[in-house]
């Protein structure tokens, strides 16, 4: 198992590289965590910029099963 030890919950990027690690050894809710974590610091709604969180979460959820969210 995946631990991540420490990392700055105010860098959404950092989060989003958290996750992306999470999610790379099928770490599916762990990731989803850390990506709805830099979802909250960006604010709503995303950044453009930031499309790449919509499409690793939307992988994530898929992988997770939850379909409804996925979408």
């Amino acid at each position: 198992e995946l631990k991540v030890l420490a990392y700055d919950h105010n860098d959404a990027n950092a989060l989003i590289r958290i996750g992306d690690i999470y999610r790379q050894t099928d770490q599916f809710e762990k990731a989803l965590d850390i990506y709805n974590e830099a979802a909250k610091k960006l604010g709503e709604p995303i950044p453009p910029e930031y499309w790449y969180l919509y499409y690793v979460r939307g992988i994530s959820y898929e992988r997770a099963g939850q379909w409804d969210l996925a979408e």
